[in-house]
């Protein structure tokens, strides 16, 4: 029994055992983030309209609940740990994360970023959605096309049109 625990640390290596700590490494990174967030939020200018509550506060707002959820994720992790797998499942355990579709995220969204001036809100916000959602291998084609559509619309309608904040139009369709 001993020879099989030590051969499975061997053969399981870094990215392995990064895996099961996978989600306090991410929380505690995204806190890192949340941090700087409202750091950086905190030097963004005021604006002359007095009951403006200035254009730090929603990037601090969602920072602050970043930070949040990623403690509980912390905390989860810590208090979960080993139950839901059986002690006698050795395939359950034995299983490697699979890093393909958080790297394609993560290339996805750079991509988004980097094209949405050019390509603007409206047009690359859907598409980047819908991709995003068949990447993650959820399989409604419908849903995900309204999915896209519908949150495109409805962060529209709140920031355009309800707050006033301009979203990024796009100089290809200029």
């Amino acid at each position: 029994m001993a020879s099989t625990d030590t051969s499975a640390r061997e053969d399981g290596g870094f990215l392995a055992r990064m895996g099961r700590h996978a989600d306090v490494v991410v929380g505690v990174l995204l806190i890192v983030i949340g941090i700087a967030t409202i750091i950086e939020s905190r030097g963004f200018p005021a604006t002359a309209v007095g009951t403006d509550i200035g254009a730090g506060a929603f990037p601090t707002a969602f920072a602050y609940i970043l930070i949040v959820l990623c403690l509980l994720q912390i905390f989860n992790h810590f208090t979960h740990t080993g139950q839901d797998i059986d002690a006698g499942d050795a395939a359950a355990t034995s299983t490697r994360p699979n890093y393909l579709v958080p790297f394609l995220g993560v290339v996805l969204t750079v991509l988004y970023v980097a094209l949405i001036h050019w390509t603007g809100y409206l047009a690359s916000t859907p598409i980047y959605m819908f991709v995003l959602l068949r990447v993650i291998k959820f399989r409604a084609r419908m849903a995900s096309v309204l999915i896209a559509l519908g949150v495109t619309i409805a962060l529209y309608l709140i920031f355009d049109v309800g707050m006033g904040v301009a979203l990024p139009p796009g100089e290809l369709f200029d």
